[in-house]
């Protein structure tokens, strides 16, 4: 049946990463734009990277000049992008990604000719407002639509503190927002600080979803028939290559490496679609990952997960989205940041899974009641201001 049938609630765009190579990117969006079909509403991925659309040219240009003005303020940012990345992904990766991108989503621009046909705008989740961004990032703060349509689901600032380079800007564009959630607890305190306003803290949309809405999507998937620990890491790490030979040598278990462009010795990196990602970490014995979302899939499925400081070679630490996730969880002791720690660890030691799961719960029951009052109060405005207008 077409999952489109039967959605007449409106028309919801989602405005956030899209078409790049980073699983937890693309599971986000796609989650988020699953529970919006489970709401009743048309999703649609805003598609502002599409060059051939003018309405889209005209903010990415808006974006770009405000990139610019930042950097000409603070021209210390020009390497601010600058990753420890590893090697070139496999084609067989980016062909994945592609199909993925290509059948799972409809995008703004397949639909309308004018983005102010749309009923709502929702940006998020993930780290679309990084604070780390000369001047911020202009299209993830929704300033090409009308303030009243703007709605930020779970939104990451990426980082505990304001750079003073952004503070005014923050202020403005934060005052601009009608709805407000951000994904951490730091992210609230920064709201706080900024517009003295109290938002709630939800869940990545990965969560949001929940254990039986990845179950009934990674059925049919090819069985895995062996125990293995499955690596998910985004940049170099020597400290989790470490652990997973220490857990492999101990347990005589396989190690399992998603390419991501990242090497380990004598292991072969295997490209994944994301739904084959899941996949993966539901049925692995143990998950090493510097990842965010490796982690939250980790604990919705109950593993044994560590998940190693992330080793960025530019970027400023931004562990506090993962920290806050693992606090939340109390499962702070799975944060591993050193070579000493790979050798103290015990590795058979597990957590309360019952606490992550009955928590998890919680806080998806409250993140799914401010996306449902926050849609129903944009698309009902719309509807009564477009009443009005034909009076």
């Amino acid at each position: 049946m077409n999952k489109y049938k039967n959605l007449n609630k409106g028309s919801v765009a989602i405005t956030t990463f899209y078409g790049n190579t980073n699983q937890g990117s693309a599971l986000q969006l796609y989650a988020l734009y699953s529970k919006i079909i489970q709401l009743g509403y048309t999703p649609l991925v805003m598609d502002f990277l599409n060059t051939k659309n003018l309405s889209y040219k005209l903010i990415r240009f808006c974006t770009m000049f405000n990139r610019g003005i930042g950097l000409i303020k603070e021209p210390g940012l020009f390497k601010y992008r600058e990753l420890a990345k590893g090697g070139l992904l496999l084609p067989e990766t980016i062909e994945k990604y592609n199909d993925f991108y290509k059948k799972k989503f409809l995008y703004t621009s397949d639909v309308y000719s004018k983005l102010s046909d749309i009923d709502a705008f929702i940006t998020g989740s993930d780290q679309v407002w990084n604070l780390q961004v000369p001047n911020l990032h202009y299209t993830f703060y929704l300033r090409f639509v009308n303030k009243e349509k703007r709605i930020a689901y779970a939104a990451s600032f990426g980082c505990n503190y304001i750079p003073e380079y952004n503070r005014k800007k923050l202020n403005a564009y934060l005052k601009d927002m009608r709805f407000i959630s951000v994904r951490e607890h730091s992210g609230a305190a920064i709201v706080k600080e900024t517009i003295n306003r109290e938002v709630l803290v939800a869940l990545d949309p990965v969560l949001l979803v929940g254990k039986e809405f990845w179950d009934n999507e990674i059925r049919g998937q090819n069985k895995q028939d062996f125990k293995y620990i499955l690596c998910y890491f985004l940049d170099e790490s020597l400290i989790g290559e470490t652990l997973a030979q220490r857990i492999k040598r101990e347990l005589n278990i396989e190690v399992r490496l998603v390419d991501t462009g990242v090497s380990f010795d004598n292991c072969k990196a295997e490209a994944l679609d994301p739904i084959q990602f899941v996949d993966l970490i539901k049925h692995a014995e143990y998950i090493i990952t510097d990842s965010f979302h490796a982690t939250a899939f980790s604990l919705l499925y109950s593993k044994k997960y560590y998940t190693i400081s992330r080793q960025y070679k530019s970027r400023k630490e931004q562990k506090d989205r993962i920290l806050s996730l693992m606090e939340l969880t109390k499962t702070e002791d799975r944060y591993i940041q050193t070579f000493e720690e790979t050798e103290q660890t015990d590795i058979c030691k597990t957590y309360d899974f019952e606490y992550v799961e009955t928590i998890l719960q919680k806080k998806r029951c409250e993140s799914e009641l401010y996306l449902i009052n926050s849609l129903e109060s944009v698309i009902c405005d719309k509807k009564r201001k477009d009443m009005e207008g034909r009076i």
